[in-house]
C-alpha cells in the first residue's frame, strides 16, 4: 500500500519508508500552495495525495495533526494546517459509484470527497439523474463544498449541498474508518473539517431536468427596496427553481440603481409545451470562456483597481458592475449546466446569511454604509435565498430561512503585501458590522473577521465541541481555535 505523495521529492513513497521519510523532511523544502485568491499560504510539514481510504487512514494515524482540501476555493484559514502538521490533497479521491435505487423509489449515489461538482454532474447527467440544487461553481470538490455549507439559491428545493447528503464515511484521529450514524448527520454534514477526514458521501439524487434562464431587471433603489419586502420577496422567489439577485447600486443617483434577477425556471409537464414553443438555444456544456475572455476580464479589473478611488477608477468600476447586472439571454439546458456561473477570477468574498424577514432592513443599512464611504464595488451586491432546514446544525440556514448577502471584489484591489486597498477594507468592515447587528451567520468558506460563536445555540456548539474532542483531536488548527469552541 502506498501512502500518497510528498512534495518534494515528487514520487510515491513505499510503505516501509513512510515514517522516517516524513519525520526527516525539513519543512523549508516543502513548497507552499495557495488558495484560490492567494490569500492563504498552505505550508505544512508534508503534503499527501492519497487515492484510497486505506491510505487516508494510514496518513491520519501517522501524523500529529492534519487538514485537507481539494479545489482550495475557500477564502479563510480553515484548510491550513499548523506548521508541524500535514495537508492531504483529496483530489485523487474522486471515484463515483453506480447509483442505487431503493425500495421506496429513491435513488442515491456515493462519491468520494475529491470529486468535483463538474465530475459528478457530468456523470449523473449521462444517466438521466441530477442533484436537486447546486452551487454556482463547478470546479469545487464535494468535500470542501459540503463541509463549508456551500450553496446555490432557491426556496423550492434544498439549496445547500450538504442537505442532499444521506450518508458519510470519515476517518477519525485514530486513523479508523467510521460510517456516520444517521442521527449524527445533522452535526456532521457541515463540520468545517473538524470532525475527521470525510472520504465519501452518499447523496440523494433526482431525475434530471431542464432549466430555463428567465432573467429580468428593475431600476431604482426604491423599487429594489420594495422588492425586498418579506412577503413579496418570498412570493416572487418561490416561483423559481433558483433565484439570484445582483444589485448594481448607484451611490450618486439612487434612481439609477439596477437589480438584475438571475432566474431559473424548472421545466415541468405543465410548462413544457409553452417553453418548447419558444425554441430557445440550448446550453450543451459548462461555460469555459477562452483565455482571451479571461484576460480581458482580469485587465478590466486591474484597470479599475489602478484608478482606485479617483473619478476614473469609480467610472471603470461602475462599468464592470453594470455589465454583471445585464440580464442574460434566455437559454435552456440540463440542470447541472444551468446552475453554473462563470466567475473564477481571484476575488475577495464576504458572505452572511441574514434572517429572511430582515433582508430589506439589511439592504438599506448596507447601502447607507456604502454611501457614507463612497465605496464603488467592481461587482454587484449579491443576494441568494436558502430555506430553513433541520438537516444541518451548523449552516447559515439551520433552523431558519435566510437571505445570503455577498460582497465581492477582485484581488486586483490588493495593496502592498496583499493587504486590501483601504476603501475596500473599510467597506468590508462596515458590511460585516451590519451583518453582525442583523444576527447573520457567516459563510464558513468565505472571508470574515467577526466570530460566529454567538450565532448558534450554546447547546449546538457544546455538542459540536464534544464530538470534535472525541473524534477530531488531530484536525484542529489556528483558525479553529479562533473561530470555534
Amino acid at each position: 500500500m502506498n501512502v500518497g505523495s510528498i512534495r518534494p521529492p515528487r514520487q510515491t513513497i513505499p510503505t516501509s519508508s513512510v515514517a522516517p521519510t516524513i519525520a526527516a523532511a525539513p519543512r523549508d523544502t516543502v513548497e507552499p500552495r495557495y488558495n484560490w485568491n492567494n490569500r492563504i499560504a498552505i505550508k505544512p510539514r508534508a503534503f499527501y495525495e492519497p487515492s484510497s481510504e486505506d491510505e487516508v487512514c494510514a496518513i491520519v494515524k501517522h501524523e500529529r495533526s492534519v487538514r485537507c482540501g481539494g479545489g482550495l476555493h475557500s477564502f479563510n484559514g480553515a484548510m491550513a494546517p499548523d506548521p508541524t502538521g500535514a495537508f492531504i490533497d483529496m483530489r485523487r479521491m474522486n471515484r463515483i459509484d453506480k447509483p442505487v435505487k431503493h425500495a421506496d423509489g429513491s435513488v442515491t449515489v456515493t462519491a468520494q470527497a475529491g470529486c468535483t461538482l463538474k465530475q459528478i454532474g457530468t456523470y449523473l447527467r449521462g444517466l438521466g439523474l441530477a442533484l436537486e440544487n447546486l452551487p454556482t461553481s463547478a470546479d469545487i470538490t464535494l468535500g470542501g463544498a459540503i463541509a463549508n455549507g456551500v450553496h446555490g439559491s432557491g426556496l423550492t428545493s434544498p439549496a445547500v449541498l450538504a442537505e442532499q447528503v444521506v450518508g458519510m464515511t470519515t476517518v477519525n484521529s485514530a486513523g479508523e474508518k467510521v460510517t456516520v450514524a444517521e442521527a449524527d448527520l445533522p452535526l456532521y454534514r457541515i463540520n468545517m473539517g473538524l470532525l475527521g477526514v470525510t472520504t465519501s458521501f452518499t447523496l440523494r439524487v433526482v431525475p434530471d431536468f431542464d432549466l430555463v434562464i428567465a432573467d429580468d431587471a428593475v431600476t431604482g433603489e426604491d423599487e429594489v427596496i420594495a422588492r425586498l419586502e418579506p412577503s413579496r420577496l418570498r412570493r416572487e422567489v418561490s416561483q423559481f427553481q433558483s433565484a439570484t439577485y445582483l444589485i448594481d447600486f448607484n451611490l450618486e443617483d439612487p434612481a439609477a440603481t439596477r437589480l438584475r434577477r438571475n432566474l431559473l425556471v424548472k421545466v415541468t409537464d405543465e410548462n413544457r409545451s409553452e417553453i418548447e414553443a419558444r425554441k430557445l438555444p440550448r446550453k450543451e456544456d459548462y461555460d469555459l470562456p477562452p483565455e482571451t475572455v479571461r484576460r480581458a476580464y482580469q485587465q478590466a479589473f486591474e484597470a479599475a483597481a489602478a484608478g482606485g478611488t479617483s473619478a476614473r477608477g469609480k467610472e471603470l468600476s461602475r462599468k464592470i458592475r453594470g455589465g454583471f447586472a445585464q440580464p442574460k439571454e434566455p437559454r435552456i439546458g440540463r440542470s447541472s449546466l444551468m446552475y453554473q456561473i462563470w466567475l473564477d477570477l481571484p476575488a475577495h468574498d464576504v458572505s452572511y446569511g441574514v434572517p429572511f424577514e430582515k433582508a430589506q432592513e439589511a439592504f438599506k443599512r448596507v447601502m447607507t454604509e456604502l454611501r457614507s464611504l463612497g465605496y464603488e464595488a467592481m461587482v454587484p451586491l449579491s443576494m441568494r435565498f436558502l430555506s430553513g432546514t433541520d438537516k444541518t446544525l451548523m449552516g447559515m440556514n439551520s433552523g431558519r430561512d435566510v437571505v445570503s448577502f455577498e460582497l465581492l471584489t477582485s484581488t486586483a484591489t490588493d495593496g502592498k503585501g496583499g493587504v486590501l486597498r483601504p476603501d475596500v477594507l473599510a467597506a468590508q468592515v462596515a458590511f460585516e458590522r451590519v451583518m453582525a447587528e442583523m444576527g447573520a451567520r457567516p459563510h464558513w468558506g468565505k472571508e470574515y473577521d467577526v466570530s460566529p460563536r454567538d450565532r448558534f445555540a450554546p447547546e449546538v456548539w457544546q455538542r459540536f465541541a464534544d464530538e470534535a474532542k472525541r473524534v477530531g483531536a488531530k484536525f484542529k488548527n489556528a483558525w479553529s481555535a479562533a473561530f470555534t469552541p
